[in-house]
């Protein structure tokens, strides 16, 4: 197996191979012909590509390496991070980033990546530009409530962010349509039962299920917990090192801030993250650690639901404690 790394920038593609004892760099044009000719013109018969995750830069090269049959893995900058800190390497230049990246596919042999479908990528766009919308409209919200606080106003500045306030949420409203219009009976499905989880409402449903393909790659609810970033981190080392625990962070944090929205609901209204809020405050834990460890338990109940198809129950925690 021949490890390719792949340094992605907005106009070219930096490629490295170990080849006869060094390794061997040459430059492609981030346009689809370019790499197109490229793929084709690979010698080596089993070859696996590594290369950061760069949005929409790399989509391309994504795209066309599954059309061409070829195995990549698309890795987290942080895990490149990591890996260059481990290596001692200081110079970055993209031919020394591509070698990394061709040395990590060595020495790590990572598993291949799944591309999403046609379907969840479109819907992934339309979620992100969504969020994108919801915020100018926040943010044009913001400036006109604080226009109408001076005693003169100047009417271009009032009509044209008014203007813009009511193009925006024209827009969001063709986004939400197209959202809808983009989800199949079986997303519905899973929605519909998403729902029934006392603190989940049909937003934050819909924010999990594009997130994570609804729940399609994922075996355990600790897996999804590490892909949104709620999974806990520890830091401890020797007698004197014991940092304070926090969340890795390292995923969507949209999705975090919507699951941490509904946890506010879920401390009221469902019964097993009412018993962990209450535990979590009893032993003096903050109310920001308490929230956050009811939105994990929310995604856990999430993902249970979503695995078995079935209405959630709310009252299963209190006959477990009866047991």
């Amino acid at each position: 197996m021949t490890y390719i790394g792949i340094d992605i920038s907005k106009k070219k593609l930096n490629v490295a191979f170990l080849k006869d004892g060094a390794y061997h760099k040459l430059e492609v044009l981030n346009e689809t012909p370019h790499i197109q000719h490229w793929i084709k013109e690979l010698a080596m018969e089993s070859v696996h590509l590594v290369f950061e995750a760069t949005g929409s830069y790399g989509s391309k090269l994504l795209y066309l390496l599954h059309l061409h049959g070829k195995a990549f893995t698309m890795i987290n900058p942080s895990q490149s991070k990591g890996f260059a800190q481990v290596q001692k390497q200081q110079n970055h230049t993209d031919d020394r980033d591509a070698v990394l990246l061709a040395q990590y596919g060595e020495r790590m042999q990572p598993a291949a990546s799944v591309v999403t479908t046609e379907q969840w990528e479109k819907l992934r766009q339309t979620r992100r530009t969504l969020r994108q919308m919801k915020k100018y409209e926040r943010m044009l919200g913001n400036q006109l409530h604080a226009l109408a606080q001076f005693p003169y106003q100047e009417p271009v500045v009032k009509n044209a962010l008014e203007h813009s306030l009511d193009t925006i949420q024209e827009e969001i409203k063709l986004l939400e349509a197209n959202l809808c219009a983009l989800t199949d009976e079986e997303m519905n499905q899973m929605a519909s039962k998403l729902v029934t989880i006392n603190g989940i409402g049909p937003v934050v449903a819909r924010e999990l299920i594009v997130a994570t393909n609804g729940f399609e790659h994922f075996e355990r609810a600790k897996q999804v917990a590490k892909f949104i970033g709620l999974s806990p981190t520890t830091k401890t080392s020797g007698t004197s090192v014991r940092k304070k625990g926090r969340i890795s962070r390292s995923g969507d944090a949209g999705l975090r801030g919507a699951l941490y929205m509904a946890a506010l609901s879920a401390i009221r209204w469902n019964n097993a993250c009412k018993a962990i809020y209450k535990r979590l405050k009893d032993k003096g834990k903050s109310t920001k650690l308490a929230l956050i460890a009811v939105a994990h338990k929310l995604l856990r109940q999430a993902f249970a639901v979503a695995k078995s198809m079935k209405d959630f129950d709310n009252d299963y925690y209190l006959k477990f404690q009866r047991t």
